[in-house]
């Protein structure tokens, strides 16, 4: 199986890797990897993504190696990728921010998508910018439509789910609430005396 994945509009491994999440991210795609799955990234960023390519283990990945601007590169990495996109068996958003260019690369190359929302974008914006009327129609149109068009979506908490679903309740079936993950190995209880409980 072959999945590839968008990250959210204009960001990139270096960025997640300046955040100190970079291995987070990968760590799930490294999970699938050892399970036989062919993995493809589509960043946001130029040839120095590529700095990144050990960290990745295998995986495929695909730039705006051309150095076009954002926008020509939105809307043109459907056909910049195709042979990727061709090969692909499935796709998958890594938020909702930059989601339309998940579906129409899904509709240019018929591969179904599966949308990925760690939080509610609409609901989000609707917080963060209540004085700009047209920026949250914007989304909430990119949001529908992408919600519309998904093969399969995956929520992170139940109150994203029923938030769809009174929006749309034609979709509920094909929602699915997976929590966020956390590594084990990592975060753990630890036998060691507390100062506070």
């Amino acid at each position: 199986m072959r999945l590839t994945l968008f990250l959210t509009k204009s960001l990139t491994l270096r960025k997640w890797h300046e955040q100190g999440i970079l291995d987070r991210e990968l760590a799930i795609y490294h999970a699938l990897q050892s399970l036989g799955v062919q993995i493809s990234i589509v960043s946001y960023g130029g040839r120095d993504e590529h700095e990144f390519l050990s960290k990745l283990g295998g995986m495929h990945l695909l730039t705006n190696w051309i150095a076009w601007n954002d926008r020509r590169y939105e809307h043109r990495l459907h056909q910049l990728h195709g042979l990727s996109f061709w090969r692909t068996d499935i796709l998958k958003t890594n938020q909702m921010i930059g989601a339309e260019v998940a579906v129409r690369t899904s509709r240019a190359w018929n591969k179904p998508l599966l949308l990925r929302m760690g939080y509610l974008w609409s609901y989000n914006a609707k917080q963060a910018h209540p004085d700009k009327p047209k920026y949250l129609q914007q989304v909430e149109q990119i949001e529908t439509e992408a919600i519309r068009h998904a093969s399969h979506i995956v929520v992170t908490t139940e109150d994203i789910r029923q938030r769809i679903v009174d929006r749309q309740p034609q979709v509920a079936d094909k929602i699915t609430r997976i929590p966020n993950y956390v590594d084990t190995n990592v975060f753990r209880p630890m036998n060691e005396p507390k100062q506070y409980d």
